[in-house]
């Protein structure tokens, strides 16, 4: 592990992983983003309409807040307040990068 690259500028941030379950939960995990706390959300469990519509319902709130959302696995779902950059490309991109600056 003597590559580990420090997260500079993280203090203060708080990463939520959560499994929703309801819309009510949904709720709770925008107020979360409103106070500033980054989501990690697992729907792996739900029924797909339910993942669609409760991600539509996250996403055009996160829209309003001006934050970031990307879809990270099957289920699993990355959503940012506006405080926090977010890039999303593939895996061979991110992967010569981070050899790139590392070297």
């Amino acid at each position: 592990m003597d590559k580990m690259v420090p997260f500079l500028g993280m203090n203060g941030y708080t990463i939520l992983v959560l499994k929703l379950k309801s819309f009510s939960d949904a709720d709770d995990a925008i107020a979360a983003l409103k106070a500033g706390h980054v989501l990690l959300l697992n729907l792996s469990r739900l029924q797909p309409q339910s993942i669609q519509r409760m991600t539509d319902y996250i996403a055009g709130s996160t829209y309003a807040l001006a934050g970031q959302q990307v879809e990270v696995g099957s289920g699993l779902f990355l959503f940012t307040p506006p405080a926090i950059g977010l890039s999303a490309g593939s895996t061979e991109q991110k992967h010569s990068q981070f050899q790139a600056n590392s070297a």
